[in-house]
């Protein structure tokens, strides 16, 4: 399946420059994404998800630190790329849906002249060319915002995004990231602060403007549903670091790694068989993190190698890989 391969992160580790000091939080993280295949990232809030994604378009902030690791799309290492190849991608190869619709749109220009600079600038080589007329550009705006559902599209040009919802923003932001071809989507988190019935609807969208176009999808989500009903594999992070990967049914047969089981047992049930306990403790302090396993101060199953060593991922059935000791033979748990 190499020749299908879209995306591959290897061994990614960043920092943060904090006052206090360096913020270590991603730990060597490893994720492939094939071409068409939608993929879920989930973890809780600080675990590093957005940081991860972040680093594939290079948008990291500044006083982010990345200490080893490569980011390769089609073949392409992104972390040494130049900034025409850097243009290049982030204007035909991936888009990214973000958090916060309302940070990510301008409000003193409308929708029409928000999507129309994004057209251009995805379209032509040089942002400033003259090349596109003003009805092509019309056209291409008109029929994103016709792709992502949006009531009255010629209307909508016309308006400024306060005077939208925040599930018609978060639409807006769809149509701006699919108005022109491209191989990958990122969203991230992308039903934050939306009611729960648009929250489906945004996630139906994104779902069948994935499949209709025929794009890859990096979902980034902390709700385990949600990656259930999205996804082919799922990714579990915790810490900065990924602790299981797996085919989506696989993963909630059998729960490998005792975060994952941890997450789902913290899912609530609809039989209402009581409230879950949730998982006791935090995540650790990214300027001192833990020598060995980041879940160990936390883990029921911990051992005394955990404490000091990190586990390697295993794949313990065939697509189904786990970063814990107590699927490693006793004499690696003795060394």
């Amino acid at each position: 399946m190499a020749h299908n391969k879209l995306l591959h992160i290897e061994n990614l580790s960043v920092s943060y420059r904090v006052y206090q000091g360096v913020l270590k939080v991603l730990q060597e993280v490893n994720l492939e994404v094939n071409r068409g295949e939608k993929i879920a990232l989930v973890g809780e809030t600080g675990c590093g998800k957005t940081t991860t994604v972040k680093s594939i378009l290079k948008i990291l902030p500044r006083q982010a630190i990345v200490n080893g690791g490569k980011v390769i799309f089609k073949e392409e290492d992104i972390l040494r790329s130049g900034d025409v190849d850097l243009n290049y991608l982030r204007r035909k190869g991936v888009a990214m849906i973000f958090q916060d619709p309302t940070a990510s749109l301008s409000p003193i220009f409308t929708v029409g002249d928000q999507l129309a600079t994004v057209i251009r600038a995805s379209l032509s080589e040089n942002a400033n060319s003259s090349k596109f007329k003003k009805i092509d550009l019309h056209k291409i705006a008109l029929k994103a915002l016709q792709d992502a559902s949006l009531p009255d599209p010629e209307r909508m040009l016309h308006s400024y995004p306060f005077q939208l919802s925040g599930g018609m923003r978060q639409r807006v932001c769809i149509a701006m990231a699919l108005a022109t071809p491209r191989e990958l989507l990122i969203a991230d988190e992308p039903t934050t602060n939306l009611d729960v019935t648009i929250q489906d609807q945004v996630l139906r969208l994104i779902k069948n403007l994935v499949k209709d176009k025929d794009l890859a999808l990096i979902l980034i989500t902390h709700s385990l549903g949600v990656a259930r009903e999205t996804a082919d594999r799922i990714y579990i992070m915790y810490a900065g670091s990924i602790v299981e990967m797996a085919k989506t049914n696989d993963l909630f047969k059998n729960p490998l790694h005792p975060y994952s089981l941890a997450l789902i047992n913290s899912v609530p049930k609809l039989t209402g068989e009581g409230i879950s306990k949730g998982i006791p403790g935090h995540l650790p302090d990214y300027l001192n993190p833990p020598l060995g396993c980041r879940f160990e101060p936390r883990c029921s199953k911990s051992i005394p190698i955990c404490k000091k060593n990190k586990p390697p991922m295993k794949e313990v059935t065939p697509g189904h890989f786990v970063s814990c000791f107590l699927y490693n033979s006793l004499e690696e748990k003795n060394e």
